[in-house]
């Protein structure tokens, strides 16, 4: 058996709570009345029981995080409480006692909720008894939901102010470390927050079996406490759960009340067929007859079913019976029809609350009638039939409304029409206005105010309440703003958003809604955040801020005042050519325009975007345009500083033009010089450290174009000044080309010629080395540049330094003299000498790569 906890303090209020018929009066905003427990209608067919099946497991983390039940501090503060108010003297051992048993009974219900086979373990009347706790905890918690937060909070406040008023003794360090667990349990909330947490795992999928234990007046309890809830978010999902599991559980019915909260929650949970049915089979039923709340409640229901003919037909319907319309149901229309876009709809709509406010008058707010019990039912009947006019709260709410979709005439016509009638409300509706609408539709409509004739004296007070420290240019930037907004909160329901993205999102939406200035850092997100959706919205919105950035440089001379956007750089275009280079058909006339935009601008091109274009022109087969790109930038360009990335970027283009180009002696020896100029350039630049792609590109191009001299040098610059280890990857490229060069050779030769030449190619081959790369690449030592130029001077010299596709065929296994090769050597080294002063290398003579 499960022994009660935590009942002394609110025993007399529990069982006034469990045994009174109250009725809460709601529906309306701000209004808690108390109400009788849920009846049911044995006459009223509900939805059929569902079918029994097998249990499923709860989320073991949310139950582990969740806050289950009241914490021992908290228990020990209301028992020494009720000591007090019961004159009696404090019983320490008792309290332990409570809390003990507390703990064993929130130890059976995590149990269940993360385990429900083991509710088998128990015995009905124990599961019964668990329920009863959790229900009994969750009235306790609503006789006390508004004193209980402020009595923890005023003693959290006291223990921390006392942990930082004391002088770090020993004692009162440990008092200290006693205190910061107070604080830690008593920042846990019992009541209600384990009542959603129960109803989730009940209500799941397959624990059909578990509500077998939870008898039918337990749920009718559970249902009553959940329309006391004042959170109206937990409200809604504990009367949707316990709604559901009863209407699951019989055949009858609520109370028209009770019924009517439920619809209502199934209409927020987006289960607007149901919410129909249960309307439709009670509308013509006694206890409803003549209920314009029932009336209103349908219209409500076919709106959210878009079923708006029906809405208005039974809109005229209640209009007709009865003689009003709530403004709540004049509201709901217009902002089905603003939502369609059916402005005069809505508009017509403004008509009938006005209507209303000719018959029952203008008034600030409605006043708030106090908790109270109430037994007789048309008592109840006539809160939710009252006929209330119309308050502020309802025209400022159609005048956001109207504002949001930028109908501003419409607005200033209901803003001036209820301005005559009662002045103090535009001083209600601008500070609404202030707090519920962001900076750029504050800016919106402070540039309409601007260039409009409304009302003179009401547009002269607006603008002066819309004035602010940061200011939009103009209407159009307002609205980029707005648009910027709009679109990042769509992004955030995608998935495909990670949680640093999520961030900066958030964070620019903070910056906007406060009319804060733009960072540049925040832009650049901005703008891979929309050209990630690639949409033709987001990309006409990058455009427009693009534009805003482009004003904003071209005044940075003439004004030195803060703008919202800030100054455009060429990061930003850099952002844009990505987007259509990476395409699988690179758009090169919109890239060409944009590059032609920012060079109009005058804004400088950084190498970051120099280096996306010469790819962009390589994807699209454009080579030689990629070229001729690559020279004008480095040769115009005077903060032209060379970049790894750039080089083996441009190299790698001149390579493919060699690989694909015809035969053209003339455009391969400029190709060639325009090379050796860019590693010159290289060899130049002080403190340029060449890194290891760079280096391959370099060799591969360089042999590709049959210069084996710069080759050499390449390797040499790579190992010798910029004293770096040679990379595998590095001898194995070399290796590679070498090979194949030797297997064209190879391949020129007739079958007759290959046989006779079987012995000589394979004293070649290990002449050359082929044969030790691998024992080479697998030394765990350190390669050096030398040992991949060996190569390459090996090479060379099997065949005099000049070779050719068809040196092997030529010389028909026949090479030249000792001294022909001899000659040949010297002019090589003559030639590599050369190169390296003019690269501004050290000298390294073939000796001093390789004995040959």
């Amino acid at each position: 058996m499960l022994v009660r906890s935590h009942w002394i303090a609110g025993l007399r209020r529990a069982a006034r709570l469990r045994n009174g018929q109250v009725r809460t009066l709601r529906a309306r905003p701000d209004v808690v009345v108390k109400r009788s427990s849920v009846q049911l209608d044995s006459a009223l067919p509900a939805d059929p029981p569902r079918p029994r099946s097998k249990f499923q497991k709860a989320n073991t983390t949310d139950i582990q995080s969740a806050s289950i039940s009241k914490p021992p501090a908290q228990i020990e503060r209301e028992m020494k409480h009720q000591f007090e108010k019961d004159d009696l003297d404090y019983d320490p051992e008792f309290v332990q006692e409570l809390i003990q048993q507390s703990q064993q009974e929130e130890k059976m219900y995590k149990d269940i909720l993360q385990h429900p086979e083991k509710a088998k373990e128990y015995t009905a009347k124990e599961m019964q008894a668990l329920v009863e706790w959790l229900v009994r905890d969750c009235e306790e918690f609503l006789a006390n939901q508004d004193v209980d937060t402020e009595q923890r909070d005023k003693e959290l406040e006291q223990t921390v102010d006392r942990m930082i008023n004391s002088d770090p003794t020993p004692e009162n360090m440990a008092d200290a470390f006693s205190g910061m667990d107070k604080i830690a349990q008593g920042l846990k909330r019992p009541g209600v927050e384990k009542l959603v947490h129960f109803l989730s795992m009940i209500c799941k999928k397959g624990n059909e079996e578990l509500r077998k234990y939870i008898p039918l007046d337990s749920l009718l309890r559970i249902f009553n406490i959940s329309t006391q809830i004042r959170d109206l978010e937990t409200r809604a999902k504990c009367i949707h759960m316990a709604g559901n599991l009863i209407y699951s559980a019989t055949d009858a019915r609520a109370d028209p009340i009770n019924e009517m909260f439920y619809i209502e929650s199934l209409m927020k949970f987006h289960k607007g067929q149901t919410a129909e049915r249960l309307y439709n089979s009670r509308r013509q039923k006694p206890d409803v007859a003549g209920q314009r709340f029932w009336n209103e409640l349908g219209i409500r229901v076919y709106l959210e079913n878009r079923k708006v003919d029906e809405a208005e037909a039974l809109a005229a319907e209640t209009k007709q019976q009865f003689h009003y319309l709530h403004p709540t149901v004049c509201l709901s229309f217009a902002d089905w029809y603003l939502a369609k876009e059916r402005f005069e709809d809505a508009f017509r709509w403004w008509g009938k609350l006005r209507a209303v406010m000719n018959s029952l008058g203008l008034i600030e707010s409605l006043p708030q009638p106090e908790t109270q019990l109430l037994d007789d039912q048309q008592l109840v009947y006539s809160y939710h039939n009252r006929e209330d006019p119309v308050t502020f709260d309802h025209v400022t709410e159609l005048a956001i409304a109207f504002l949001q979709w930028r109908r501003y005439d419409e607005a200033m016509e209901i803003l001036e029409v209820t301005t005559r009638r009662d002045k103090r409300f535009l001083f209600y509706f601008m500070d609404k206005f202030h707090t519920s609408m962001s900076f750029p539709q504050r800016e919106m409509l402070r540039h309409v105010l601007e260039s409009s004739s409304y009302h003179p004296s009401m547009s002269k007070y607006m603008l002066s309440e819309l004035a602010s420290a940061n200011q939009t240019r103009s209407f159009e930037q307002a609205e980029i703003l707005d648009g910027i907004a709009t679109s990042l909160r769509e992004i955030l329901d995608l998935k495909i958003v990670s949680p640093k993205e999520r961030i900066v999102a958030s964070s620019i939406m903070d910056s906007i809604k406060a009319g804060q200035c733009l960072t540049s850092m925040e832009c650049r997100e901005l703008f891979k955040m929309l050209l990630r959706i690639k949409s033709k919205k987001t990309y006409v919105l990058v455009t427009q801020v693009l534009n805003e950035m482009n004003d904003t440089f071209e005044q940075m001379s003439s004004s030195n005042k803060l703008q919202i956007f800030p100054p455009v750089s060429s990061h930003f275009y850099l952002l844009l050519v990505q987007l259509f280079g990476r395409q699988k058909k690179p758009d090169l006339a919109k890239i060409e325009a944009i590059v032609r935009l920012m060079e109009s601008k005058g804004i400088g091109m950084v190498t970051l975007m120099a280096n996306q274009l010469i790819l962009t022109y390589k994807k699209a087969g454009r080579p030689d345009r990629a070229i001729e790109f690559a020279q004008h930038y480095m040769n115009t360009n005077e903060n032209f500083q060379l970049t790894n990335d750039f080089c083996r970027i441009t190299i790698s283009v001149y390579r493919r033009v060699q690989m694909k180009s015809a035969t053209d002696k003339l455009a391969y020896k400029r190709r060639l010089h325009e090379i050796q100029d860019i590693f010159r350039r290289i060899c130049h630049a002080p403190g340029f450290d060449v890194s290891p792609e760079l280096l391959n590109e370099l060799t591969l191009t360089f042999l590709k174009y049959g210069d084996y001299v710069s080759a050499i040098c390449s390797l040499q610059l790579y190992g010798m000044v910029c004293n770096k280890s040679l990379e595998k990857t590095t001898l194995l490229l070399v290796n590679d080309y070498l090979e194949k060069s030797f297997s064209k050779m190879k391949s020129k030769l007739t079958e007759y010629e290959n046989d006779q030449m079987l012995a000589r190619i394979s004293q070649m081959r290990e002449t050359i080395g082929f044969k030790s790369l691998q024992n080479l690449s697998n030394n765990p030592l350190d390669l050096n540049w030398r040992d991949a130029a060996s190569y390459i001077i090996r090479y060379l010299n099997v065949f005099d330094f000049n070779p050719n596709p068809y040196s092997l065929k030529n010389h028909d296994g026949h090479f030249t003299s000792t001294q022909e090769n001899e000659d040949a050597k010297t002019r090589f080294e003559t030639q590599l000498l050369k190169s390296q002063e003019e690269y501004q290398l050290p000298k390294v003579h073939l000796s001093d790569i390789v004995q040959l």
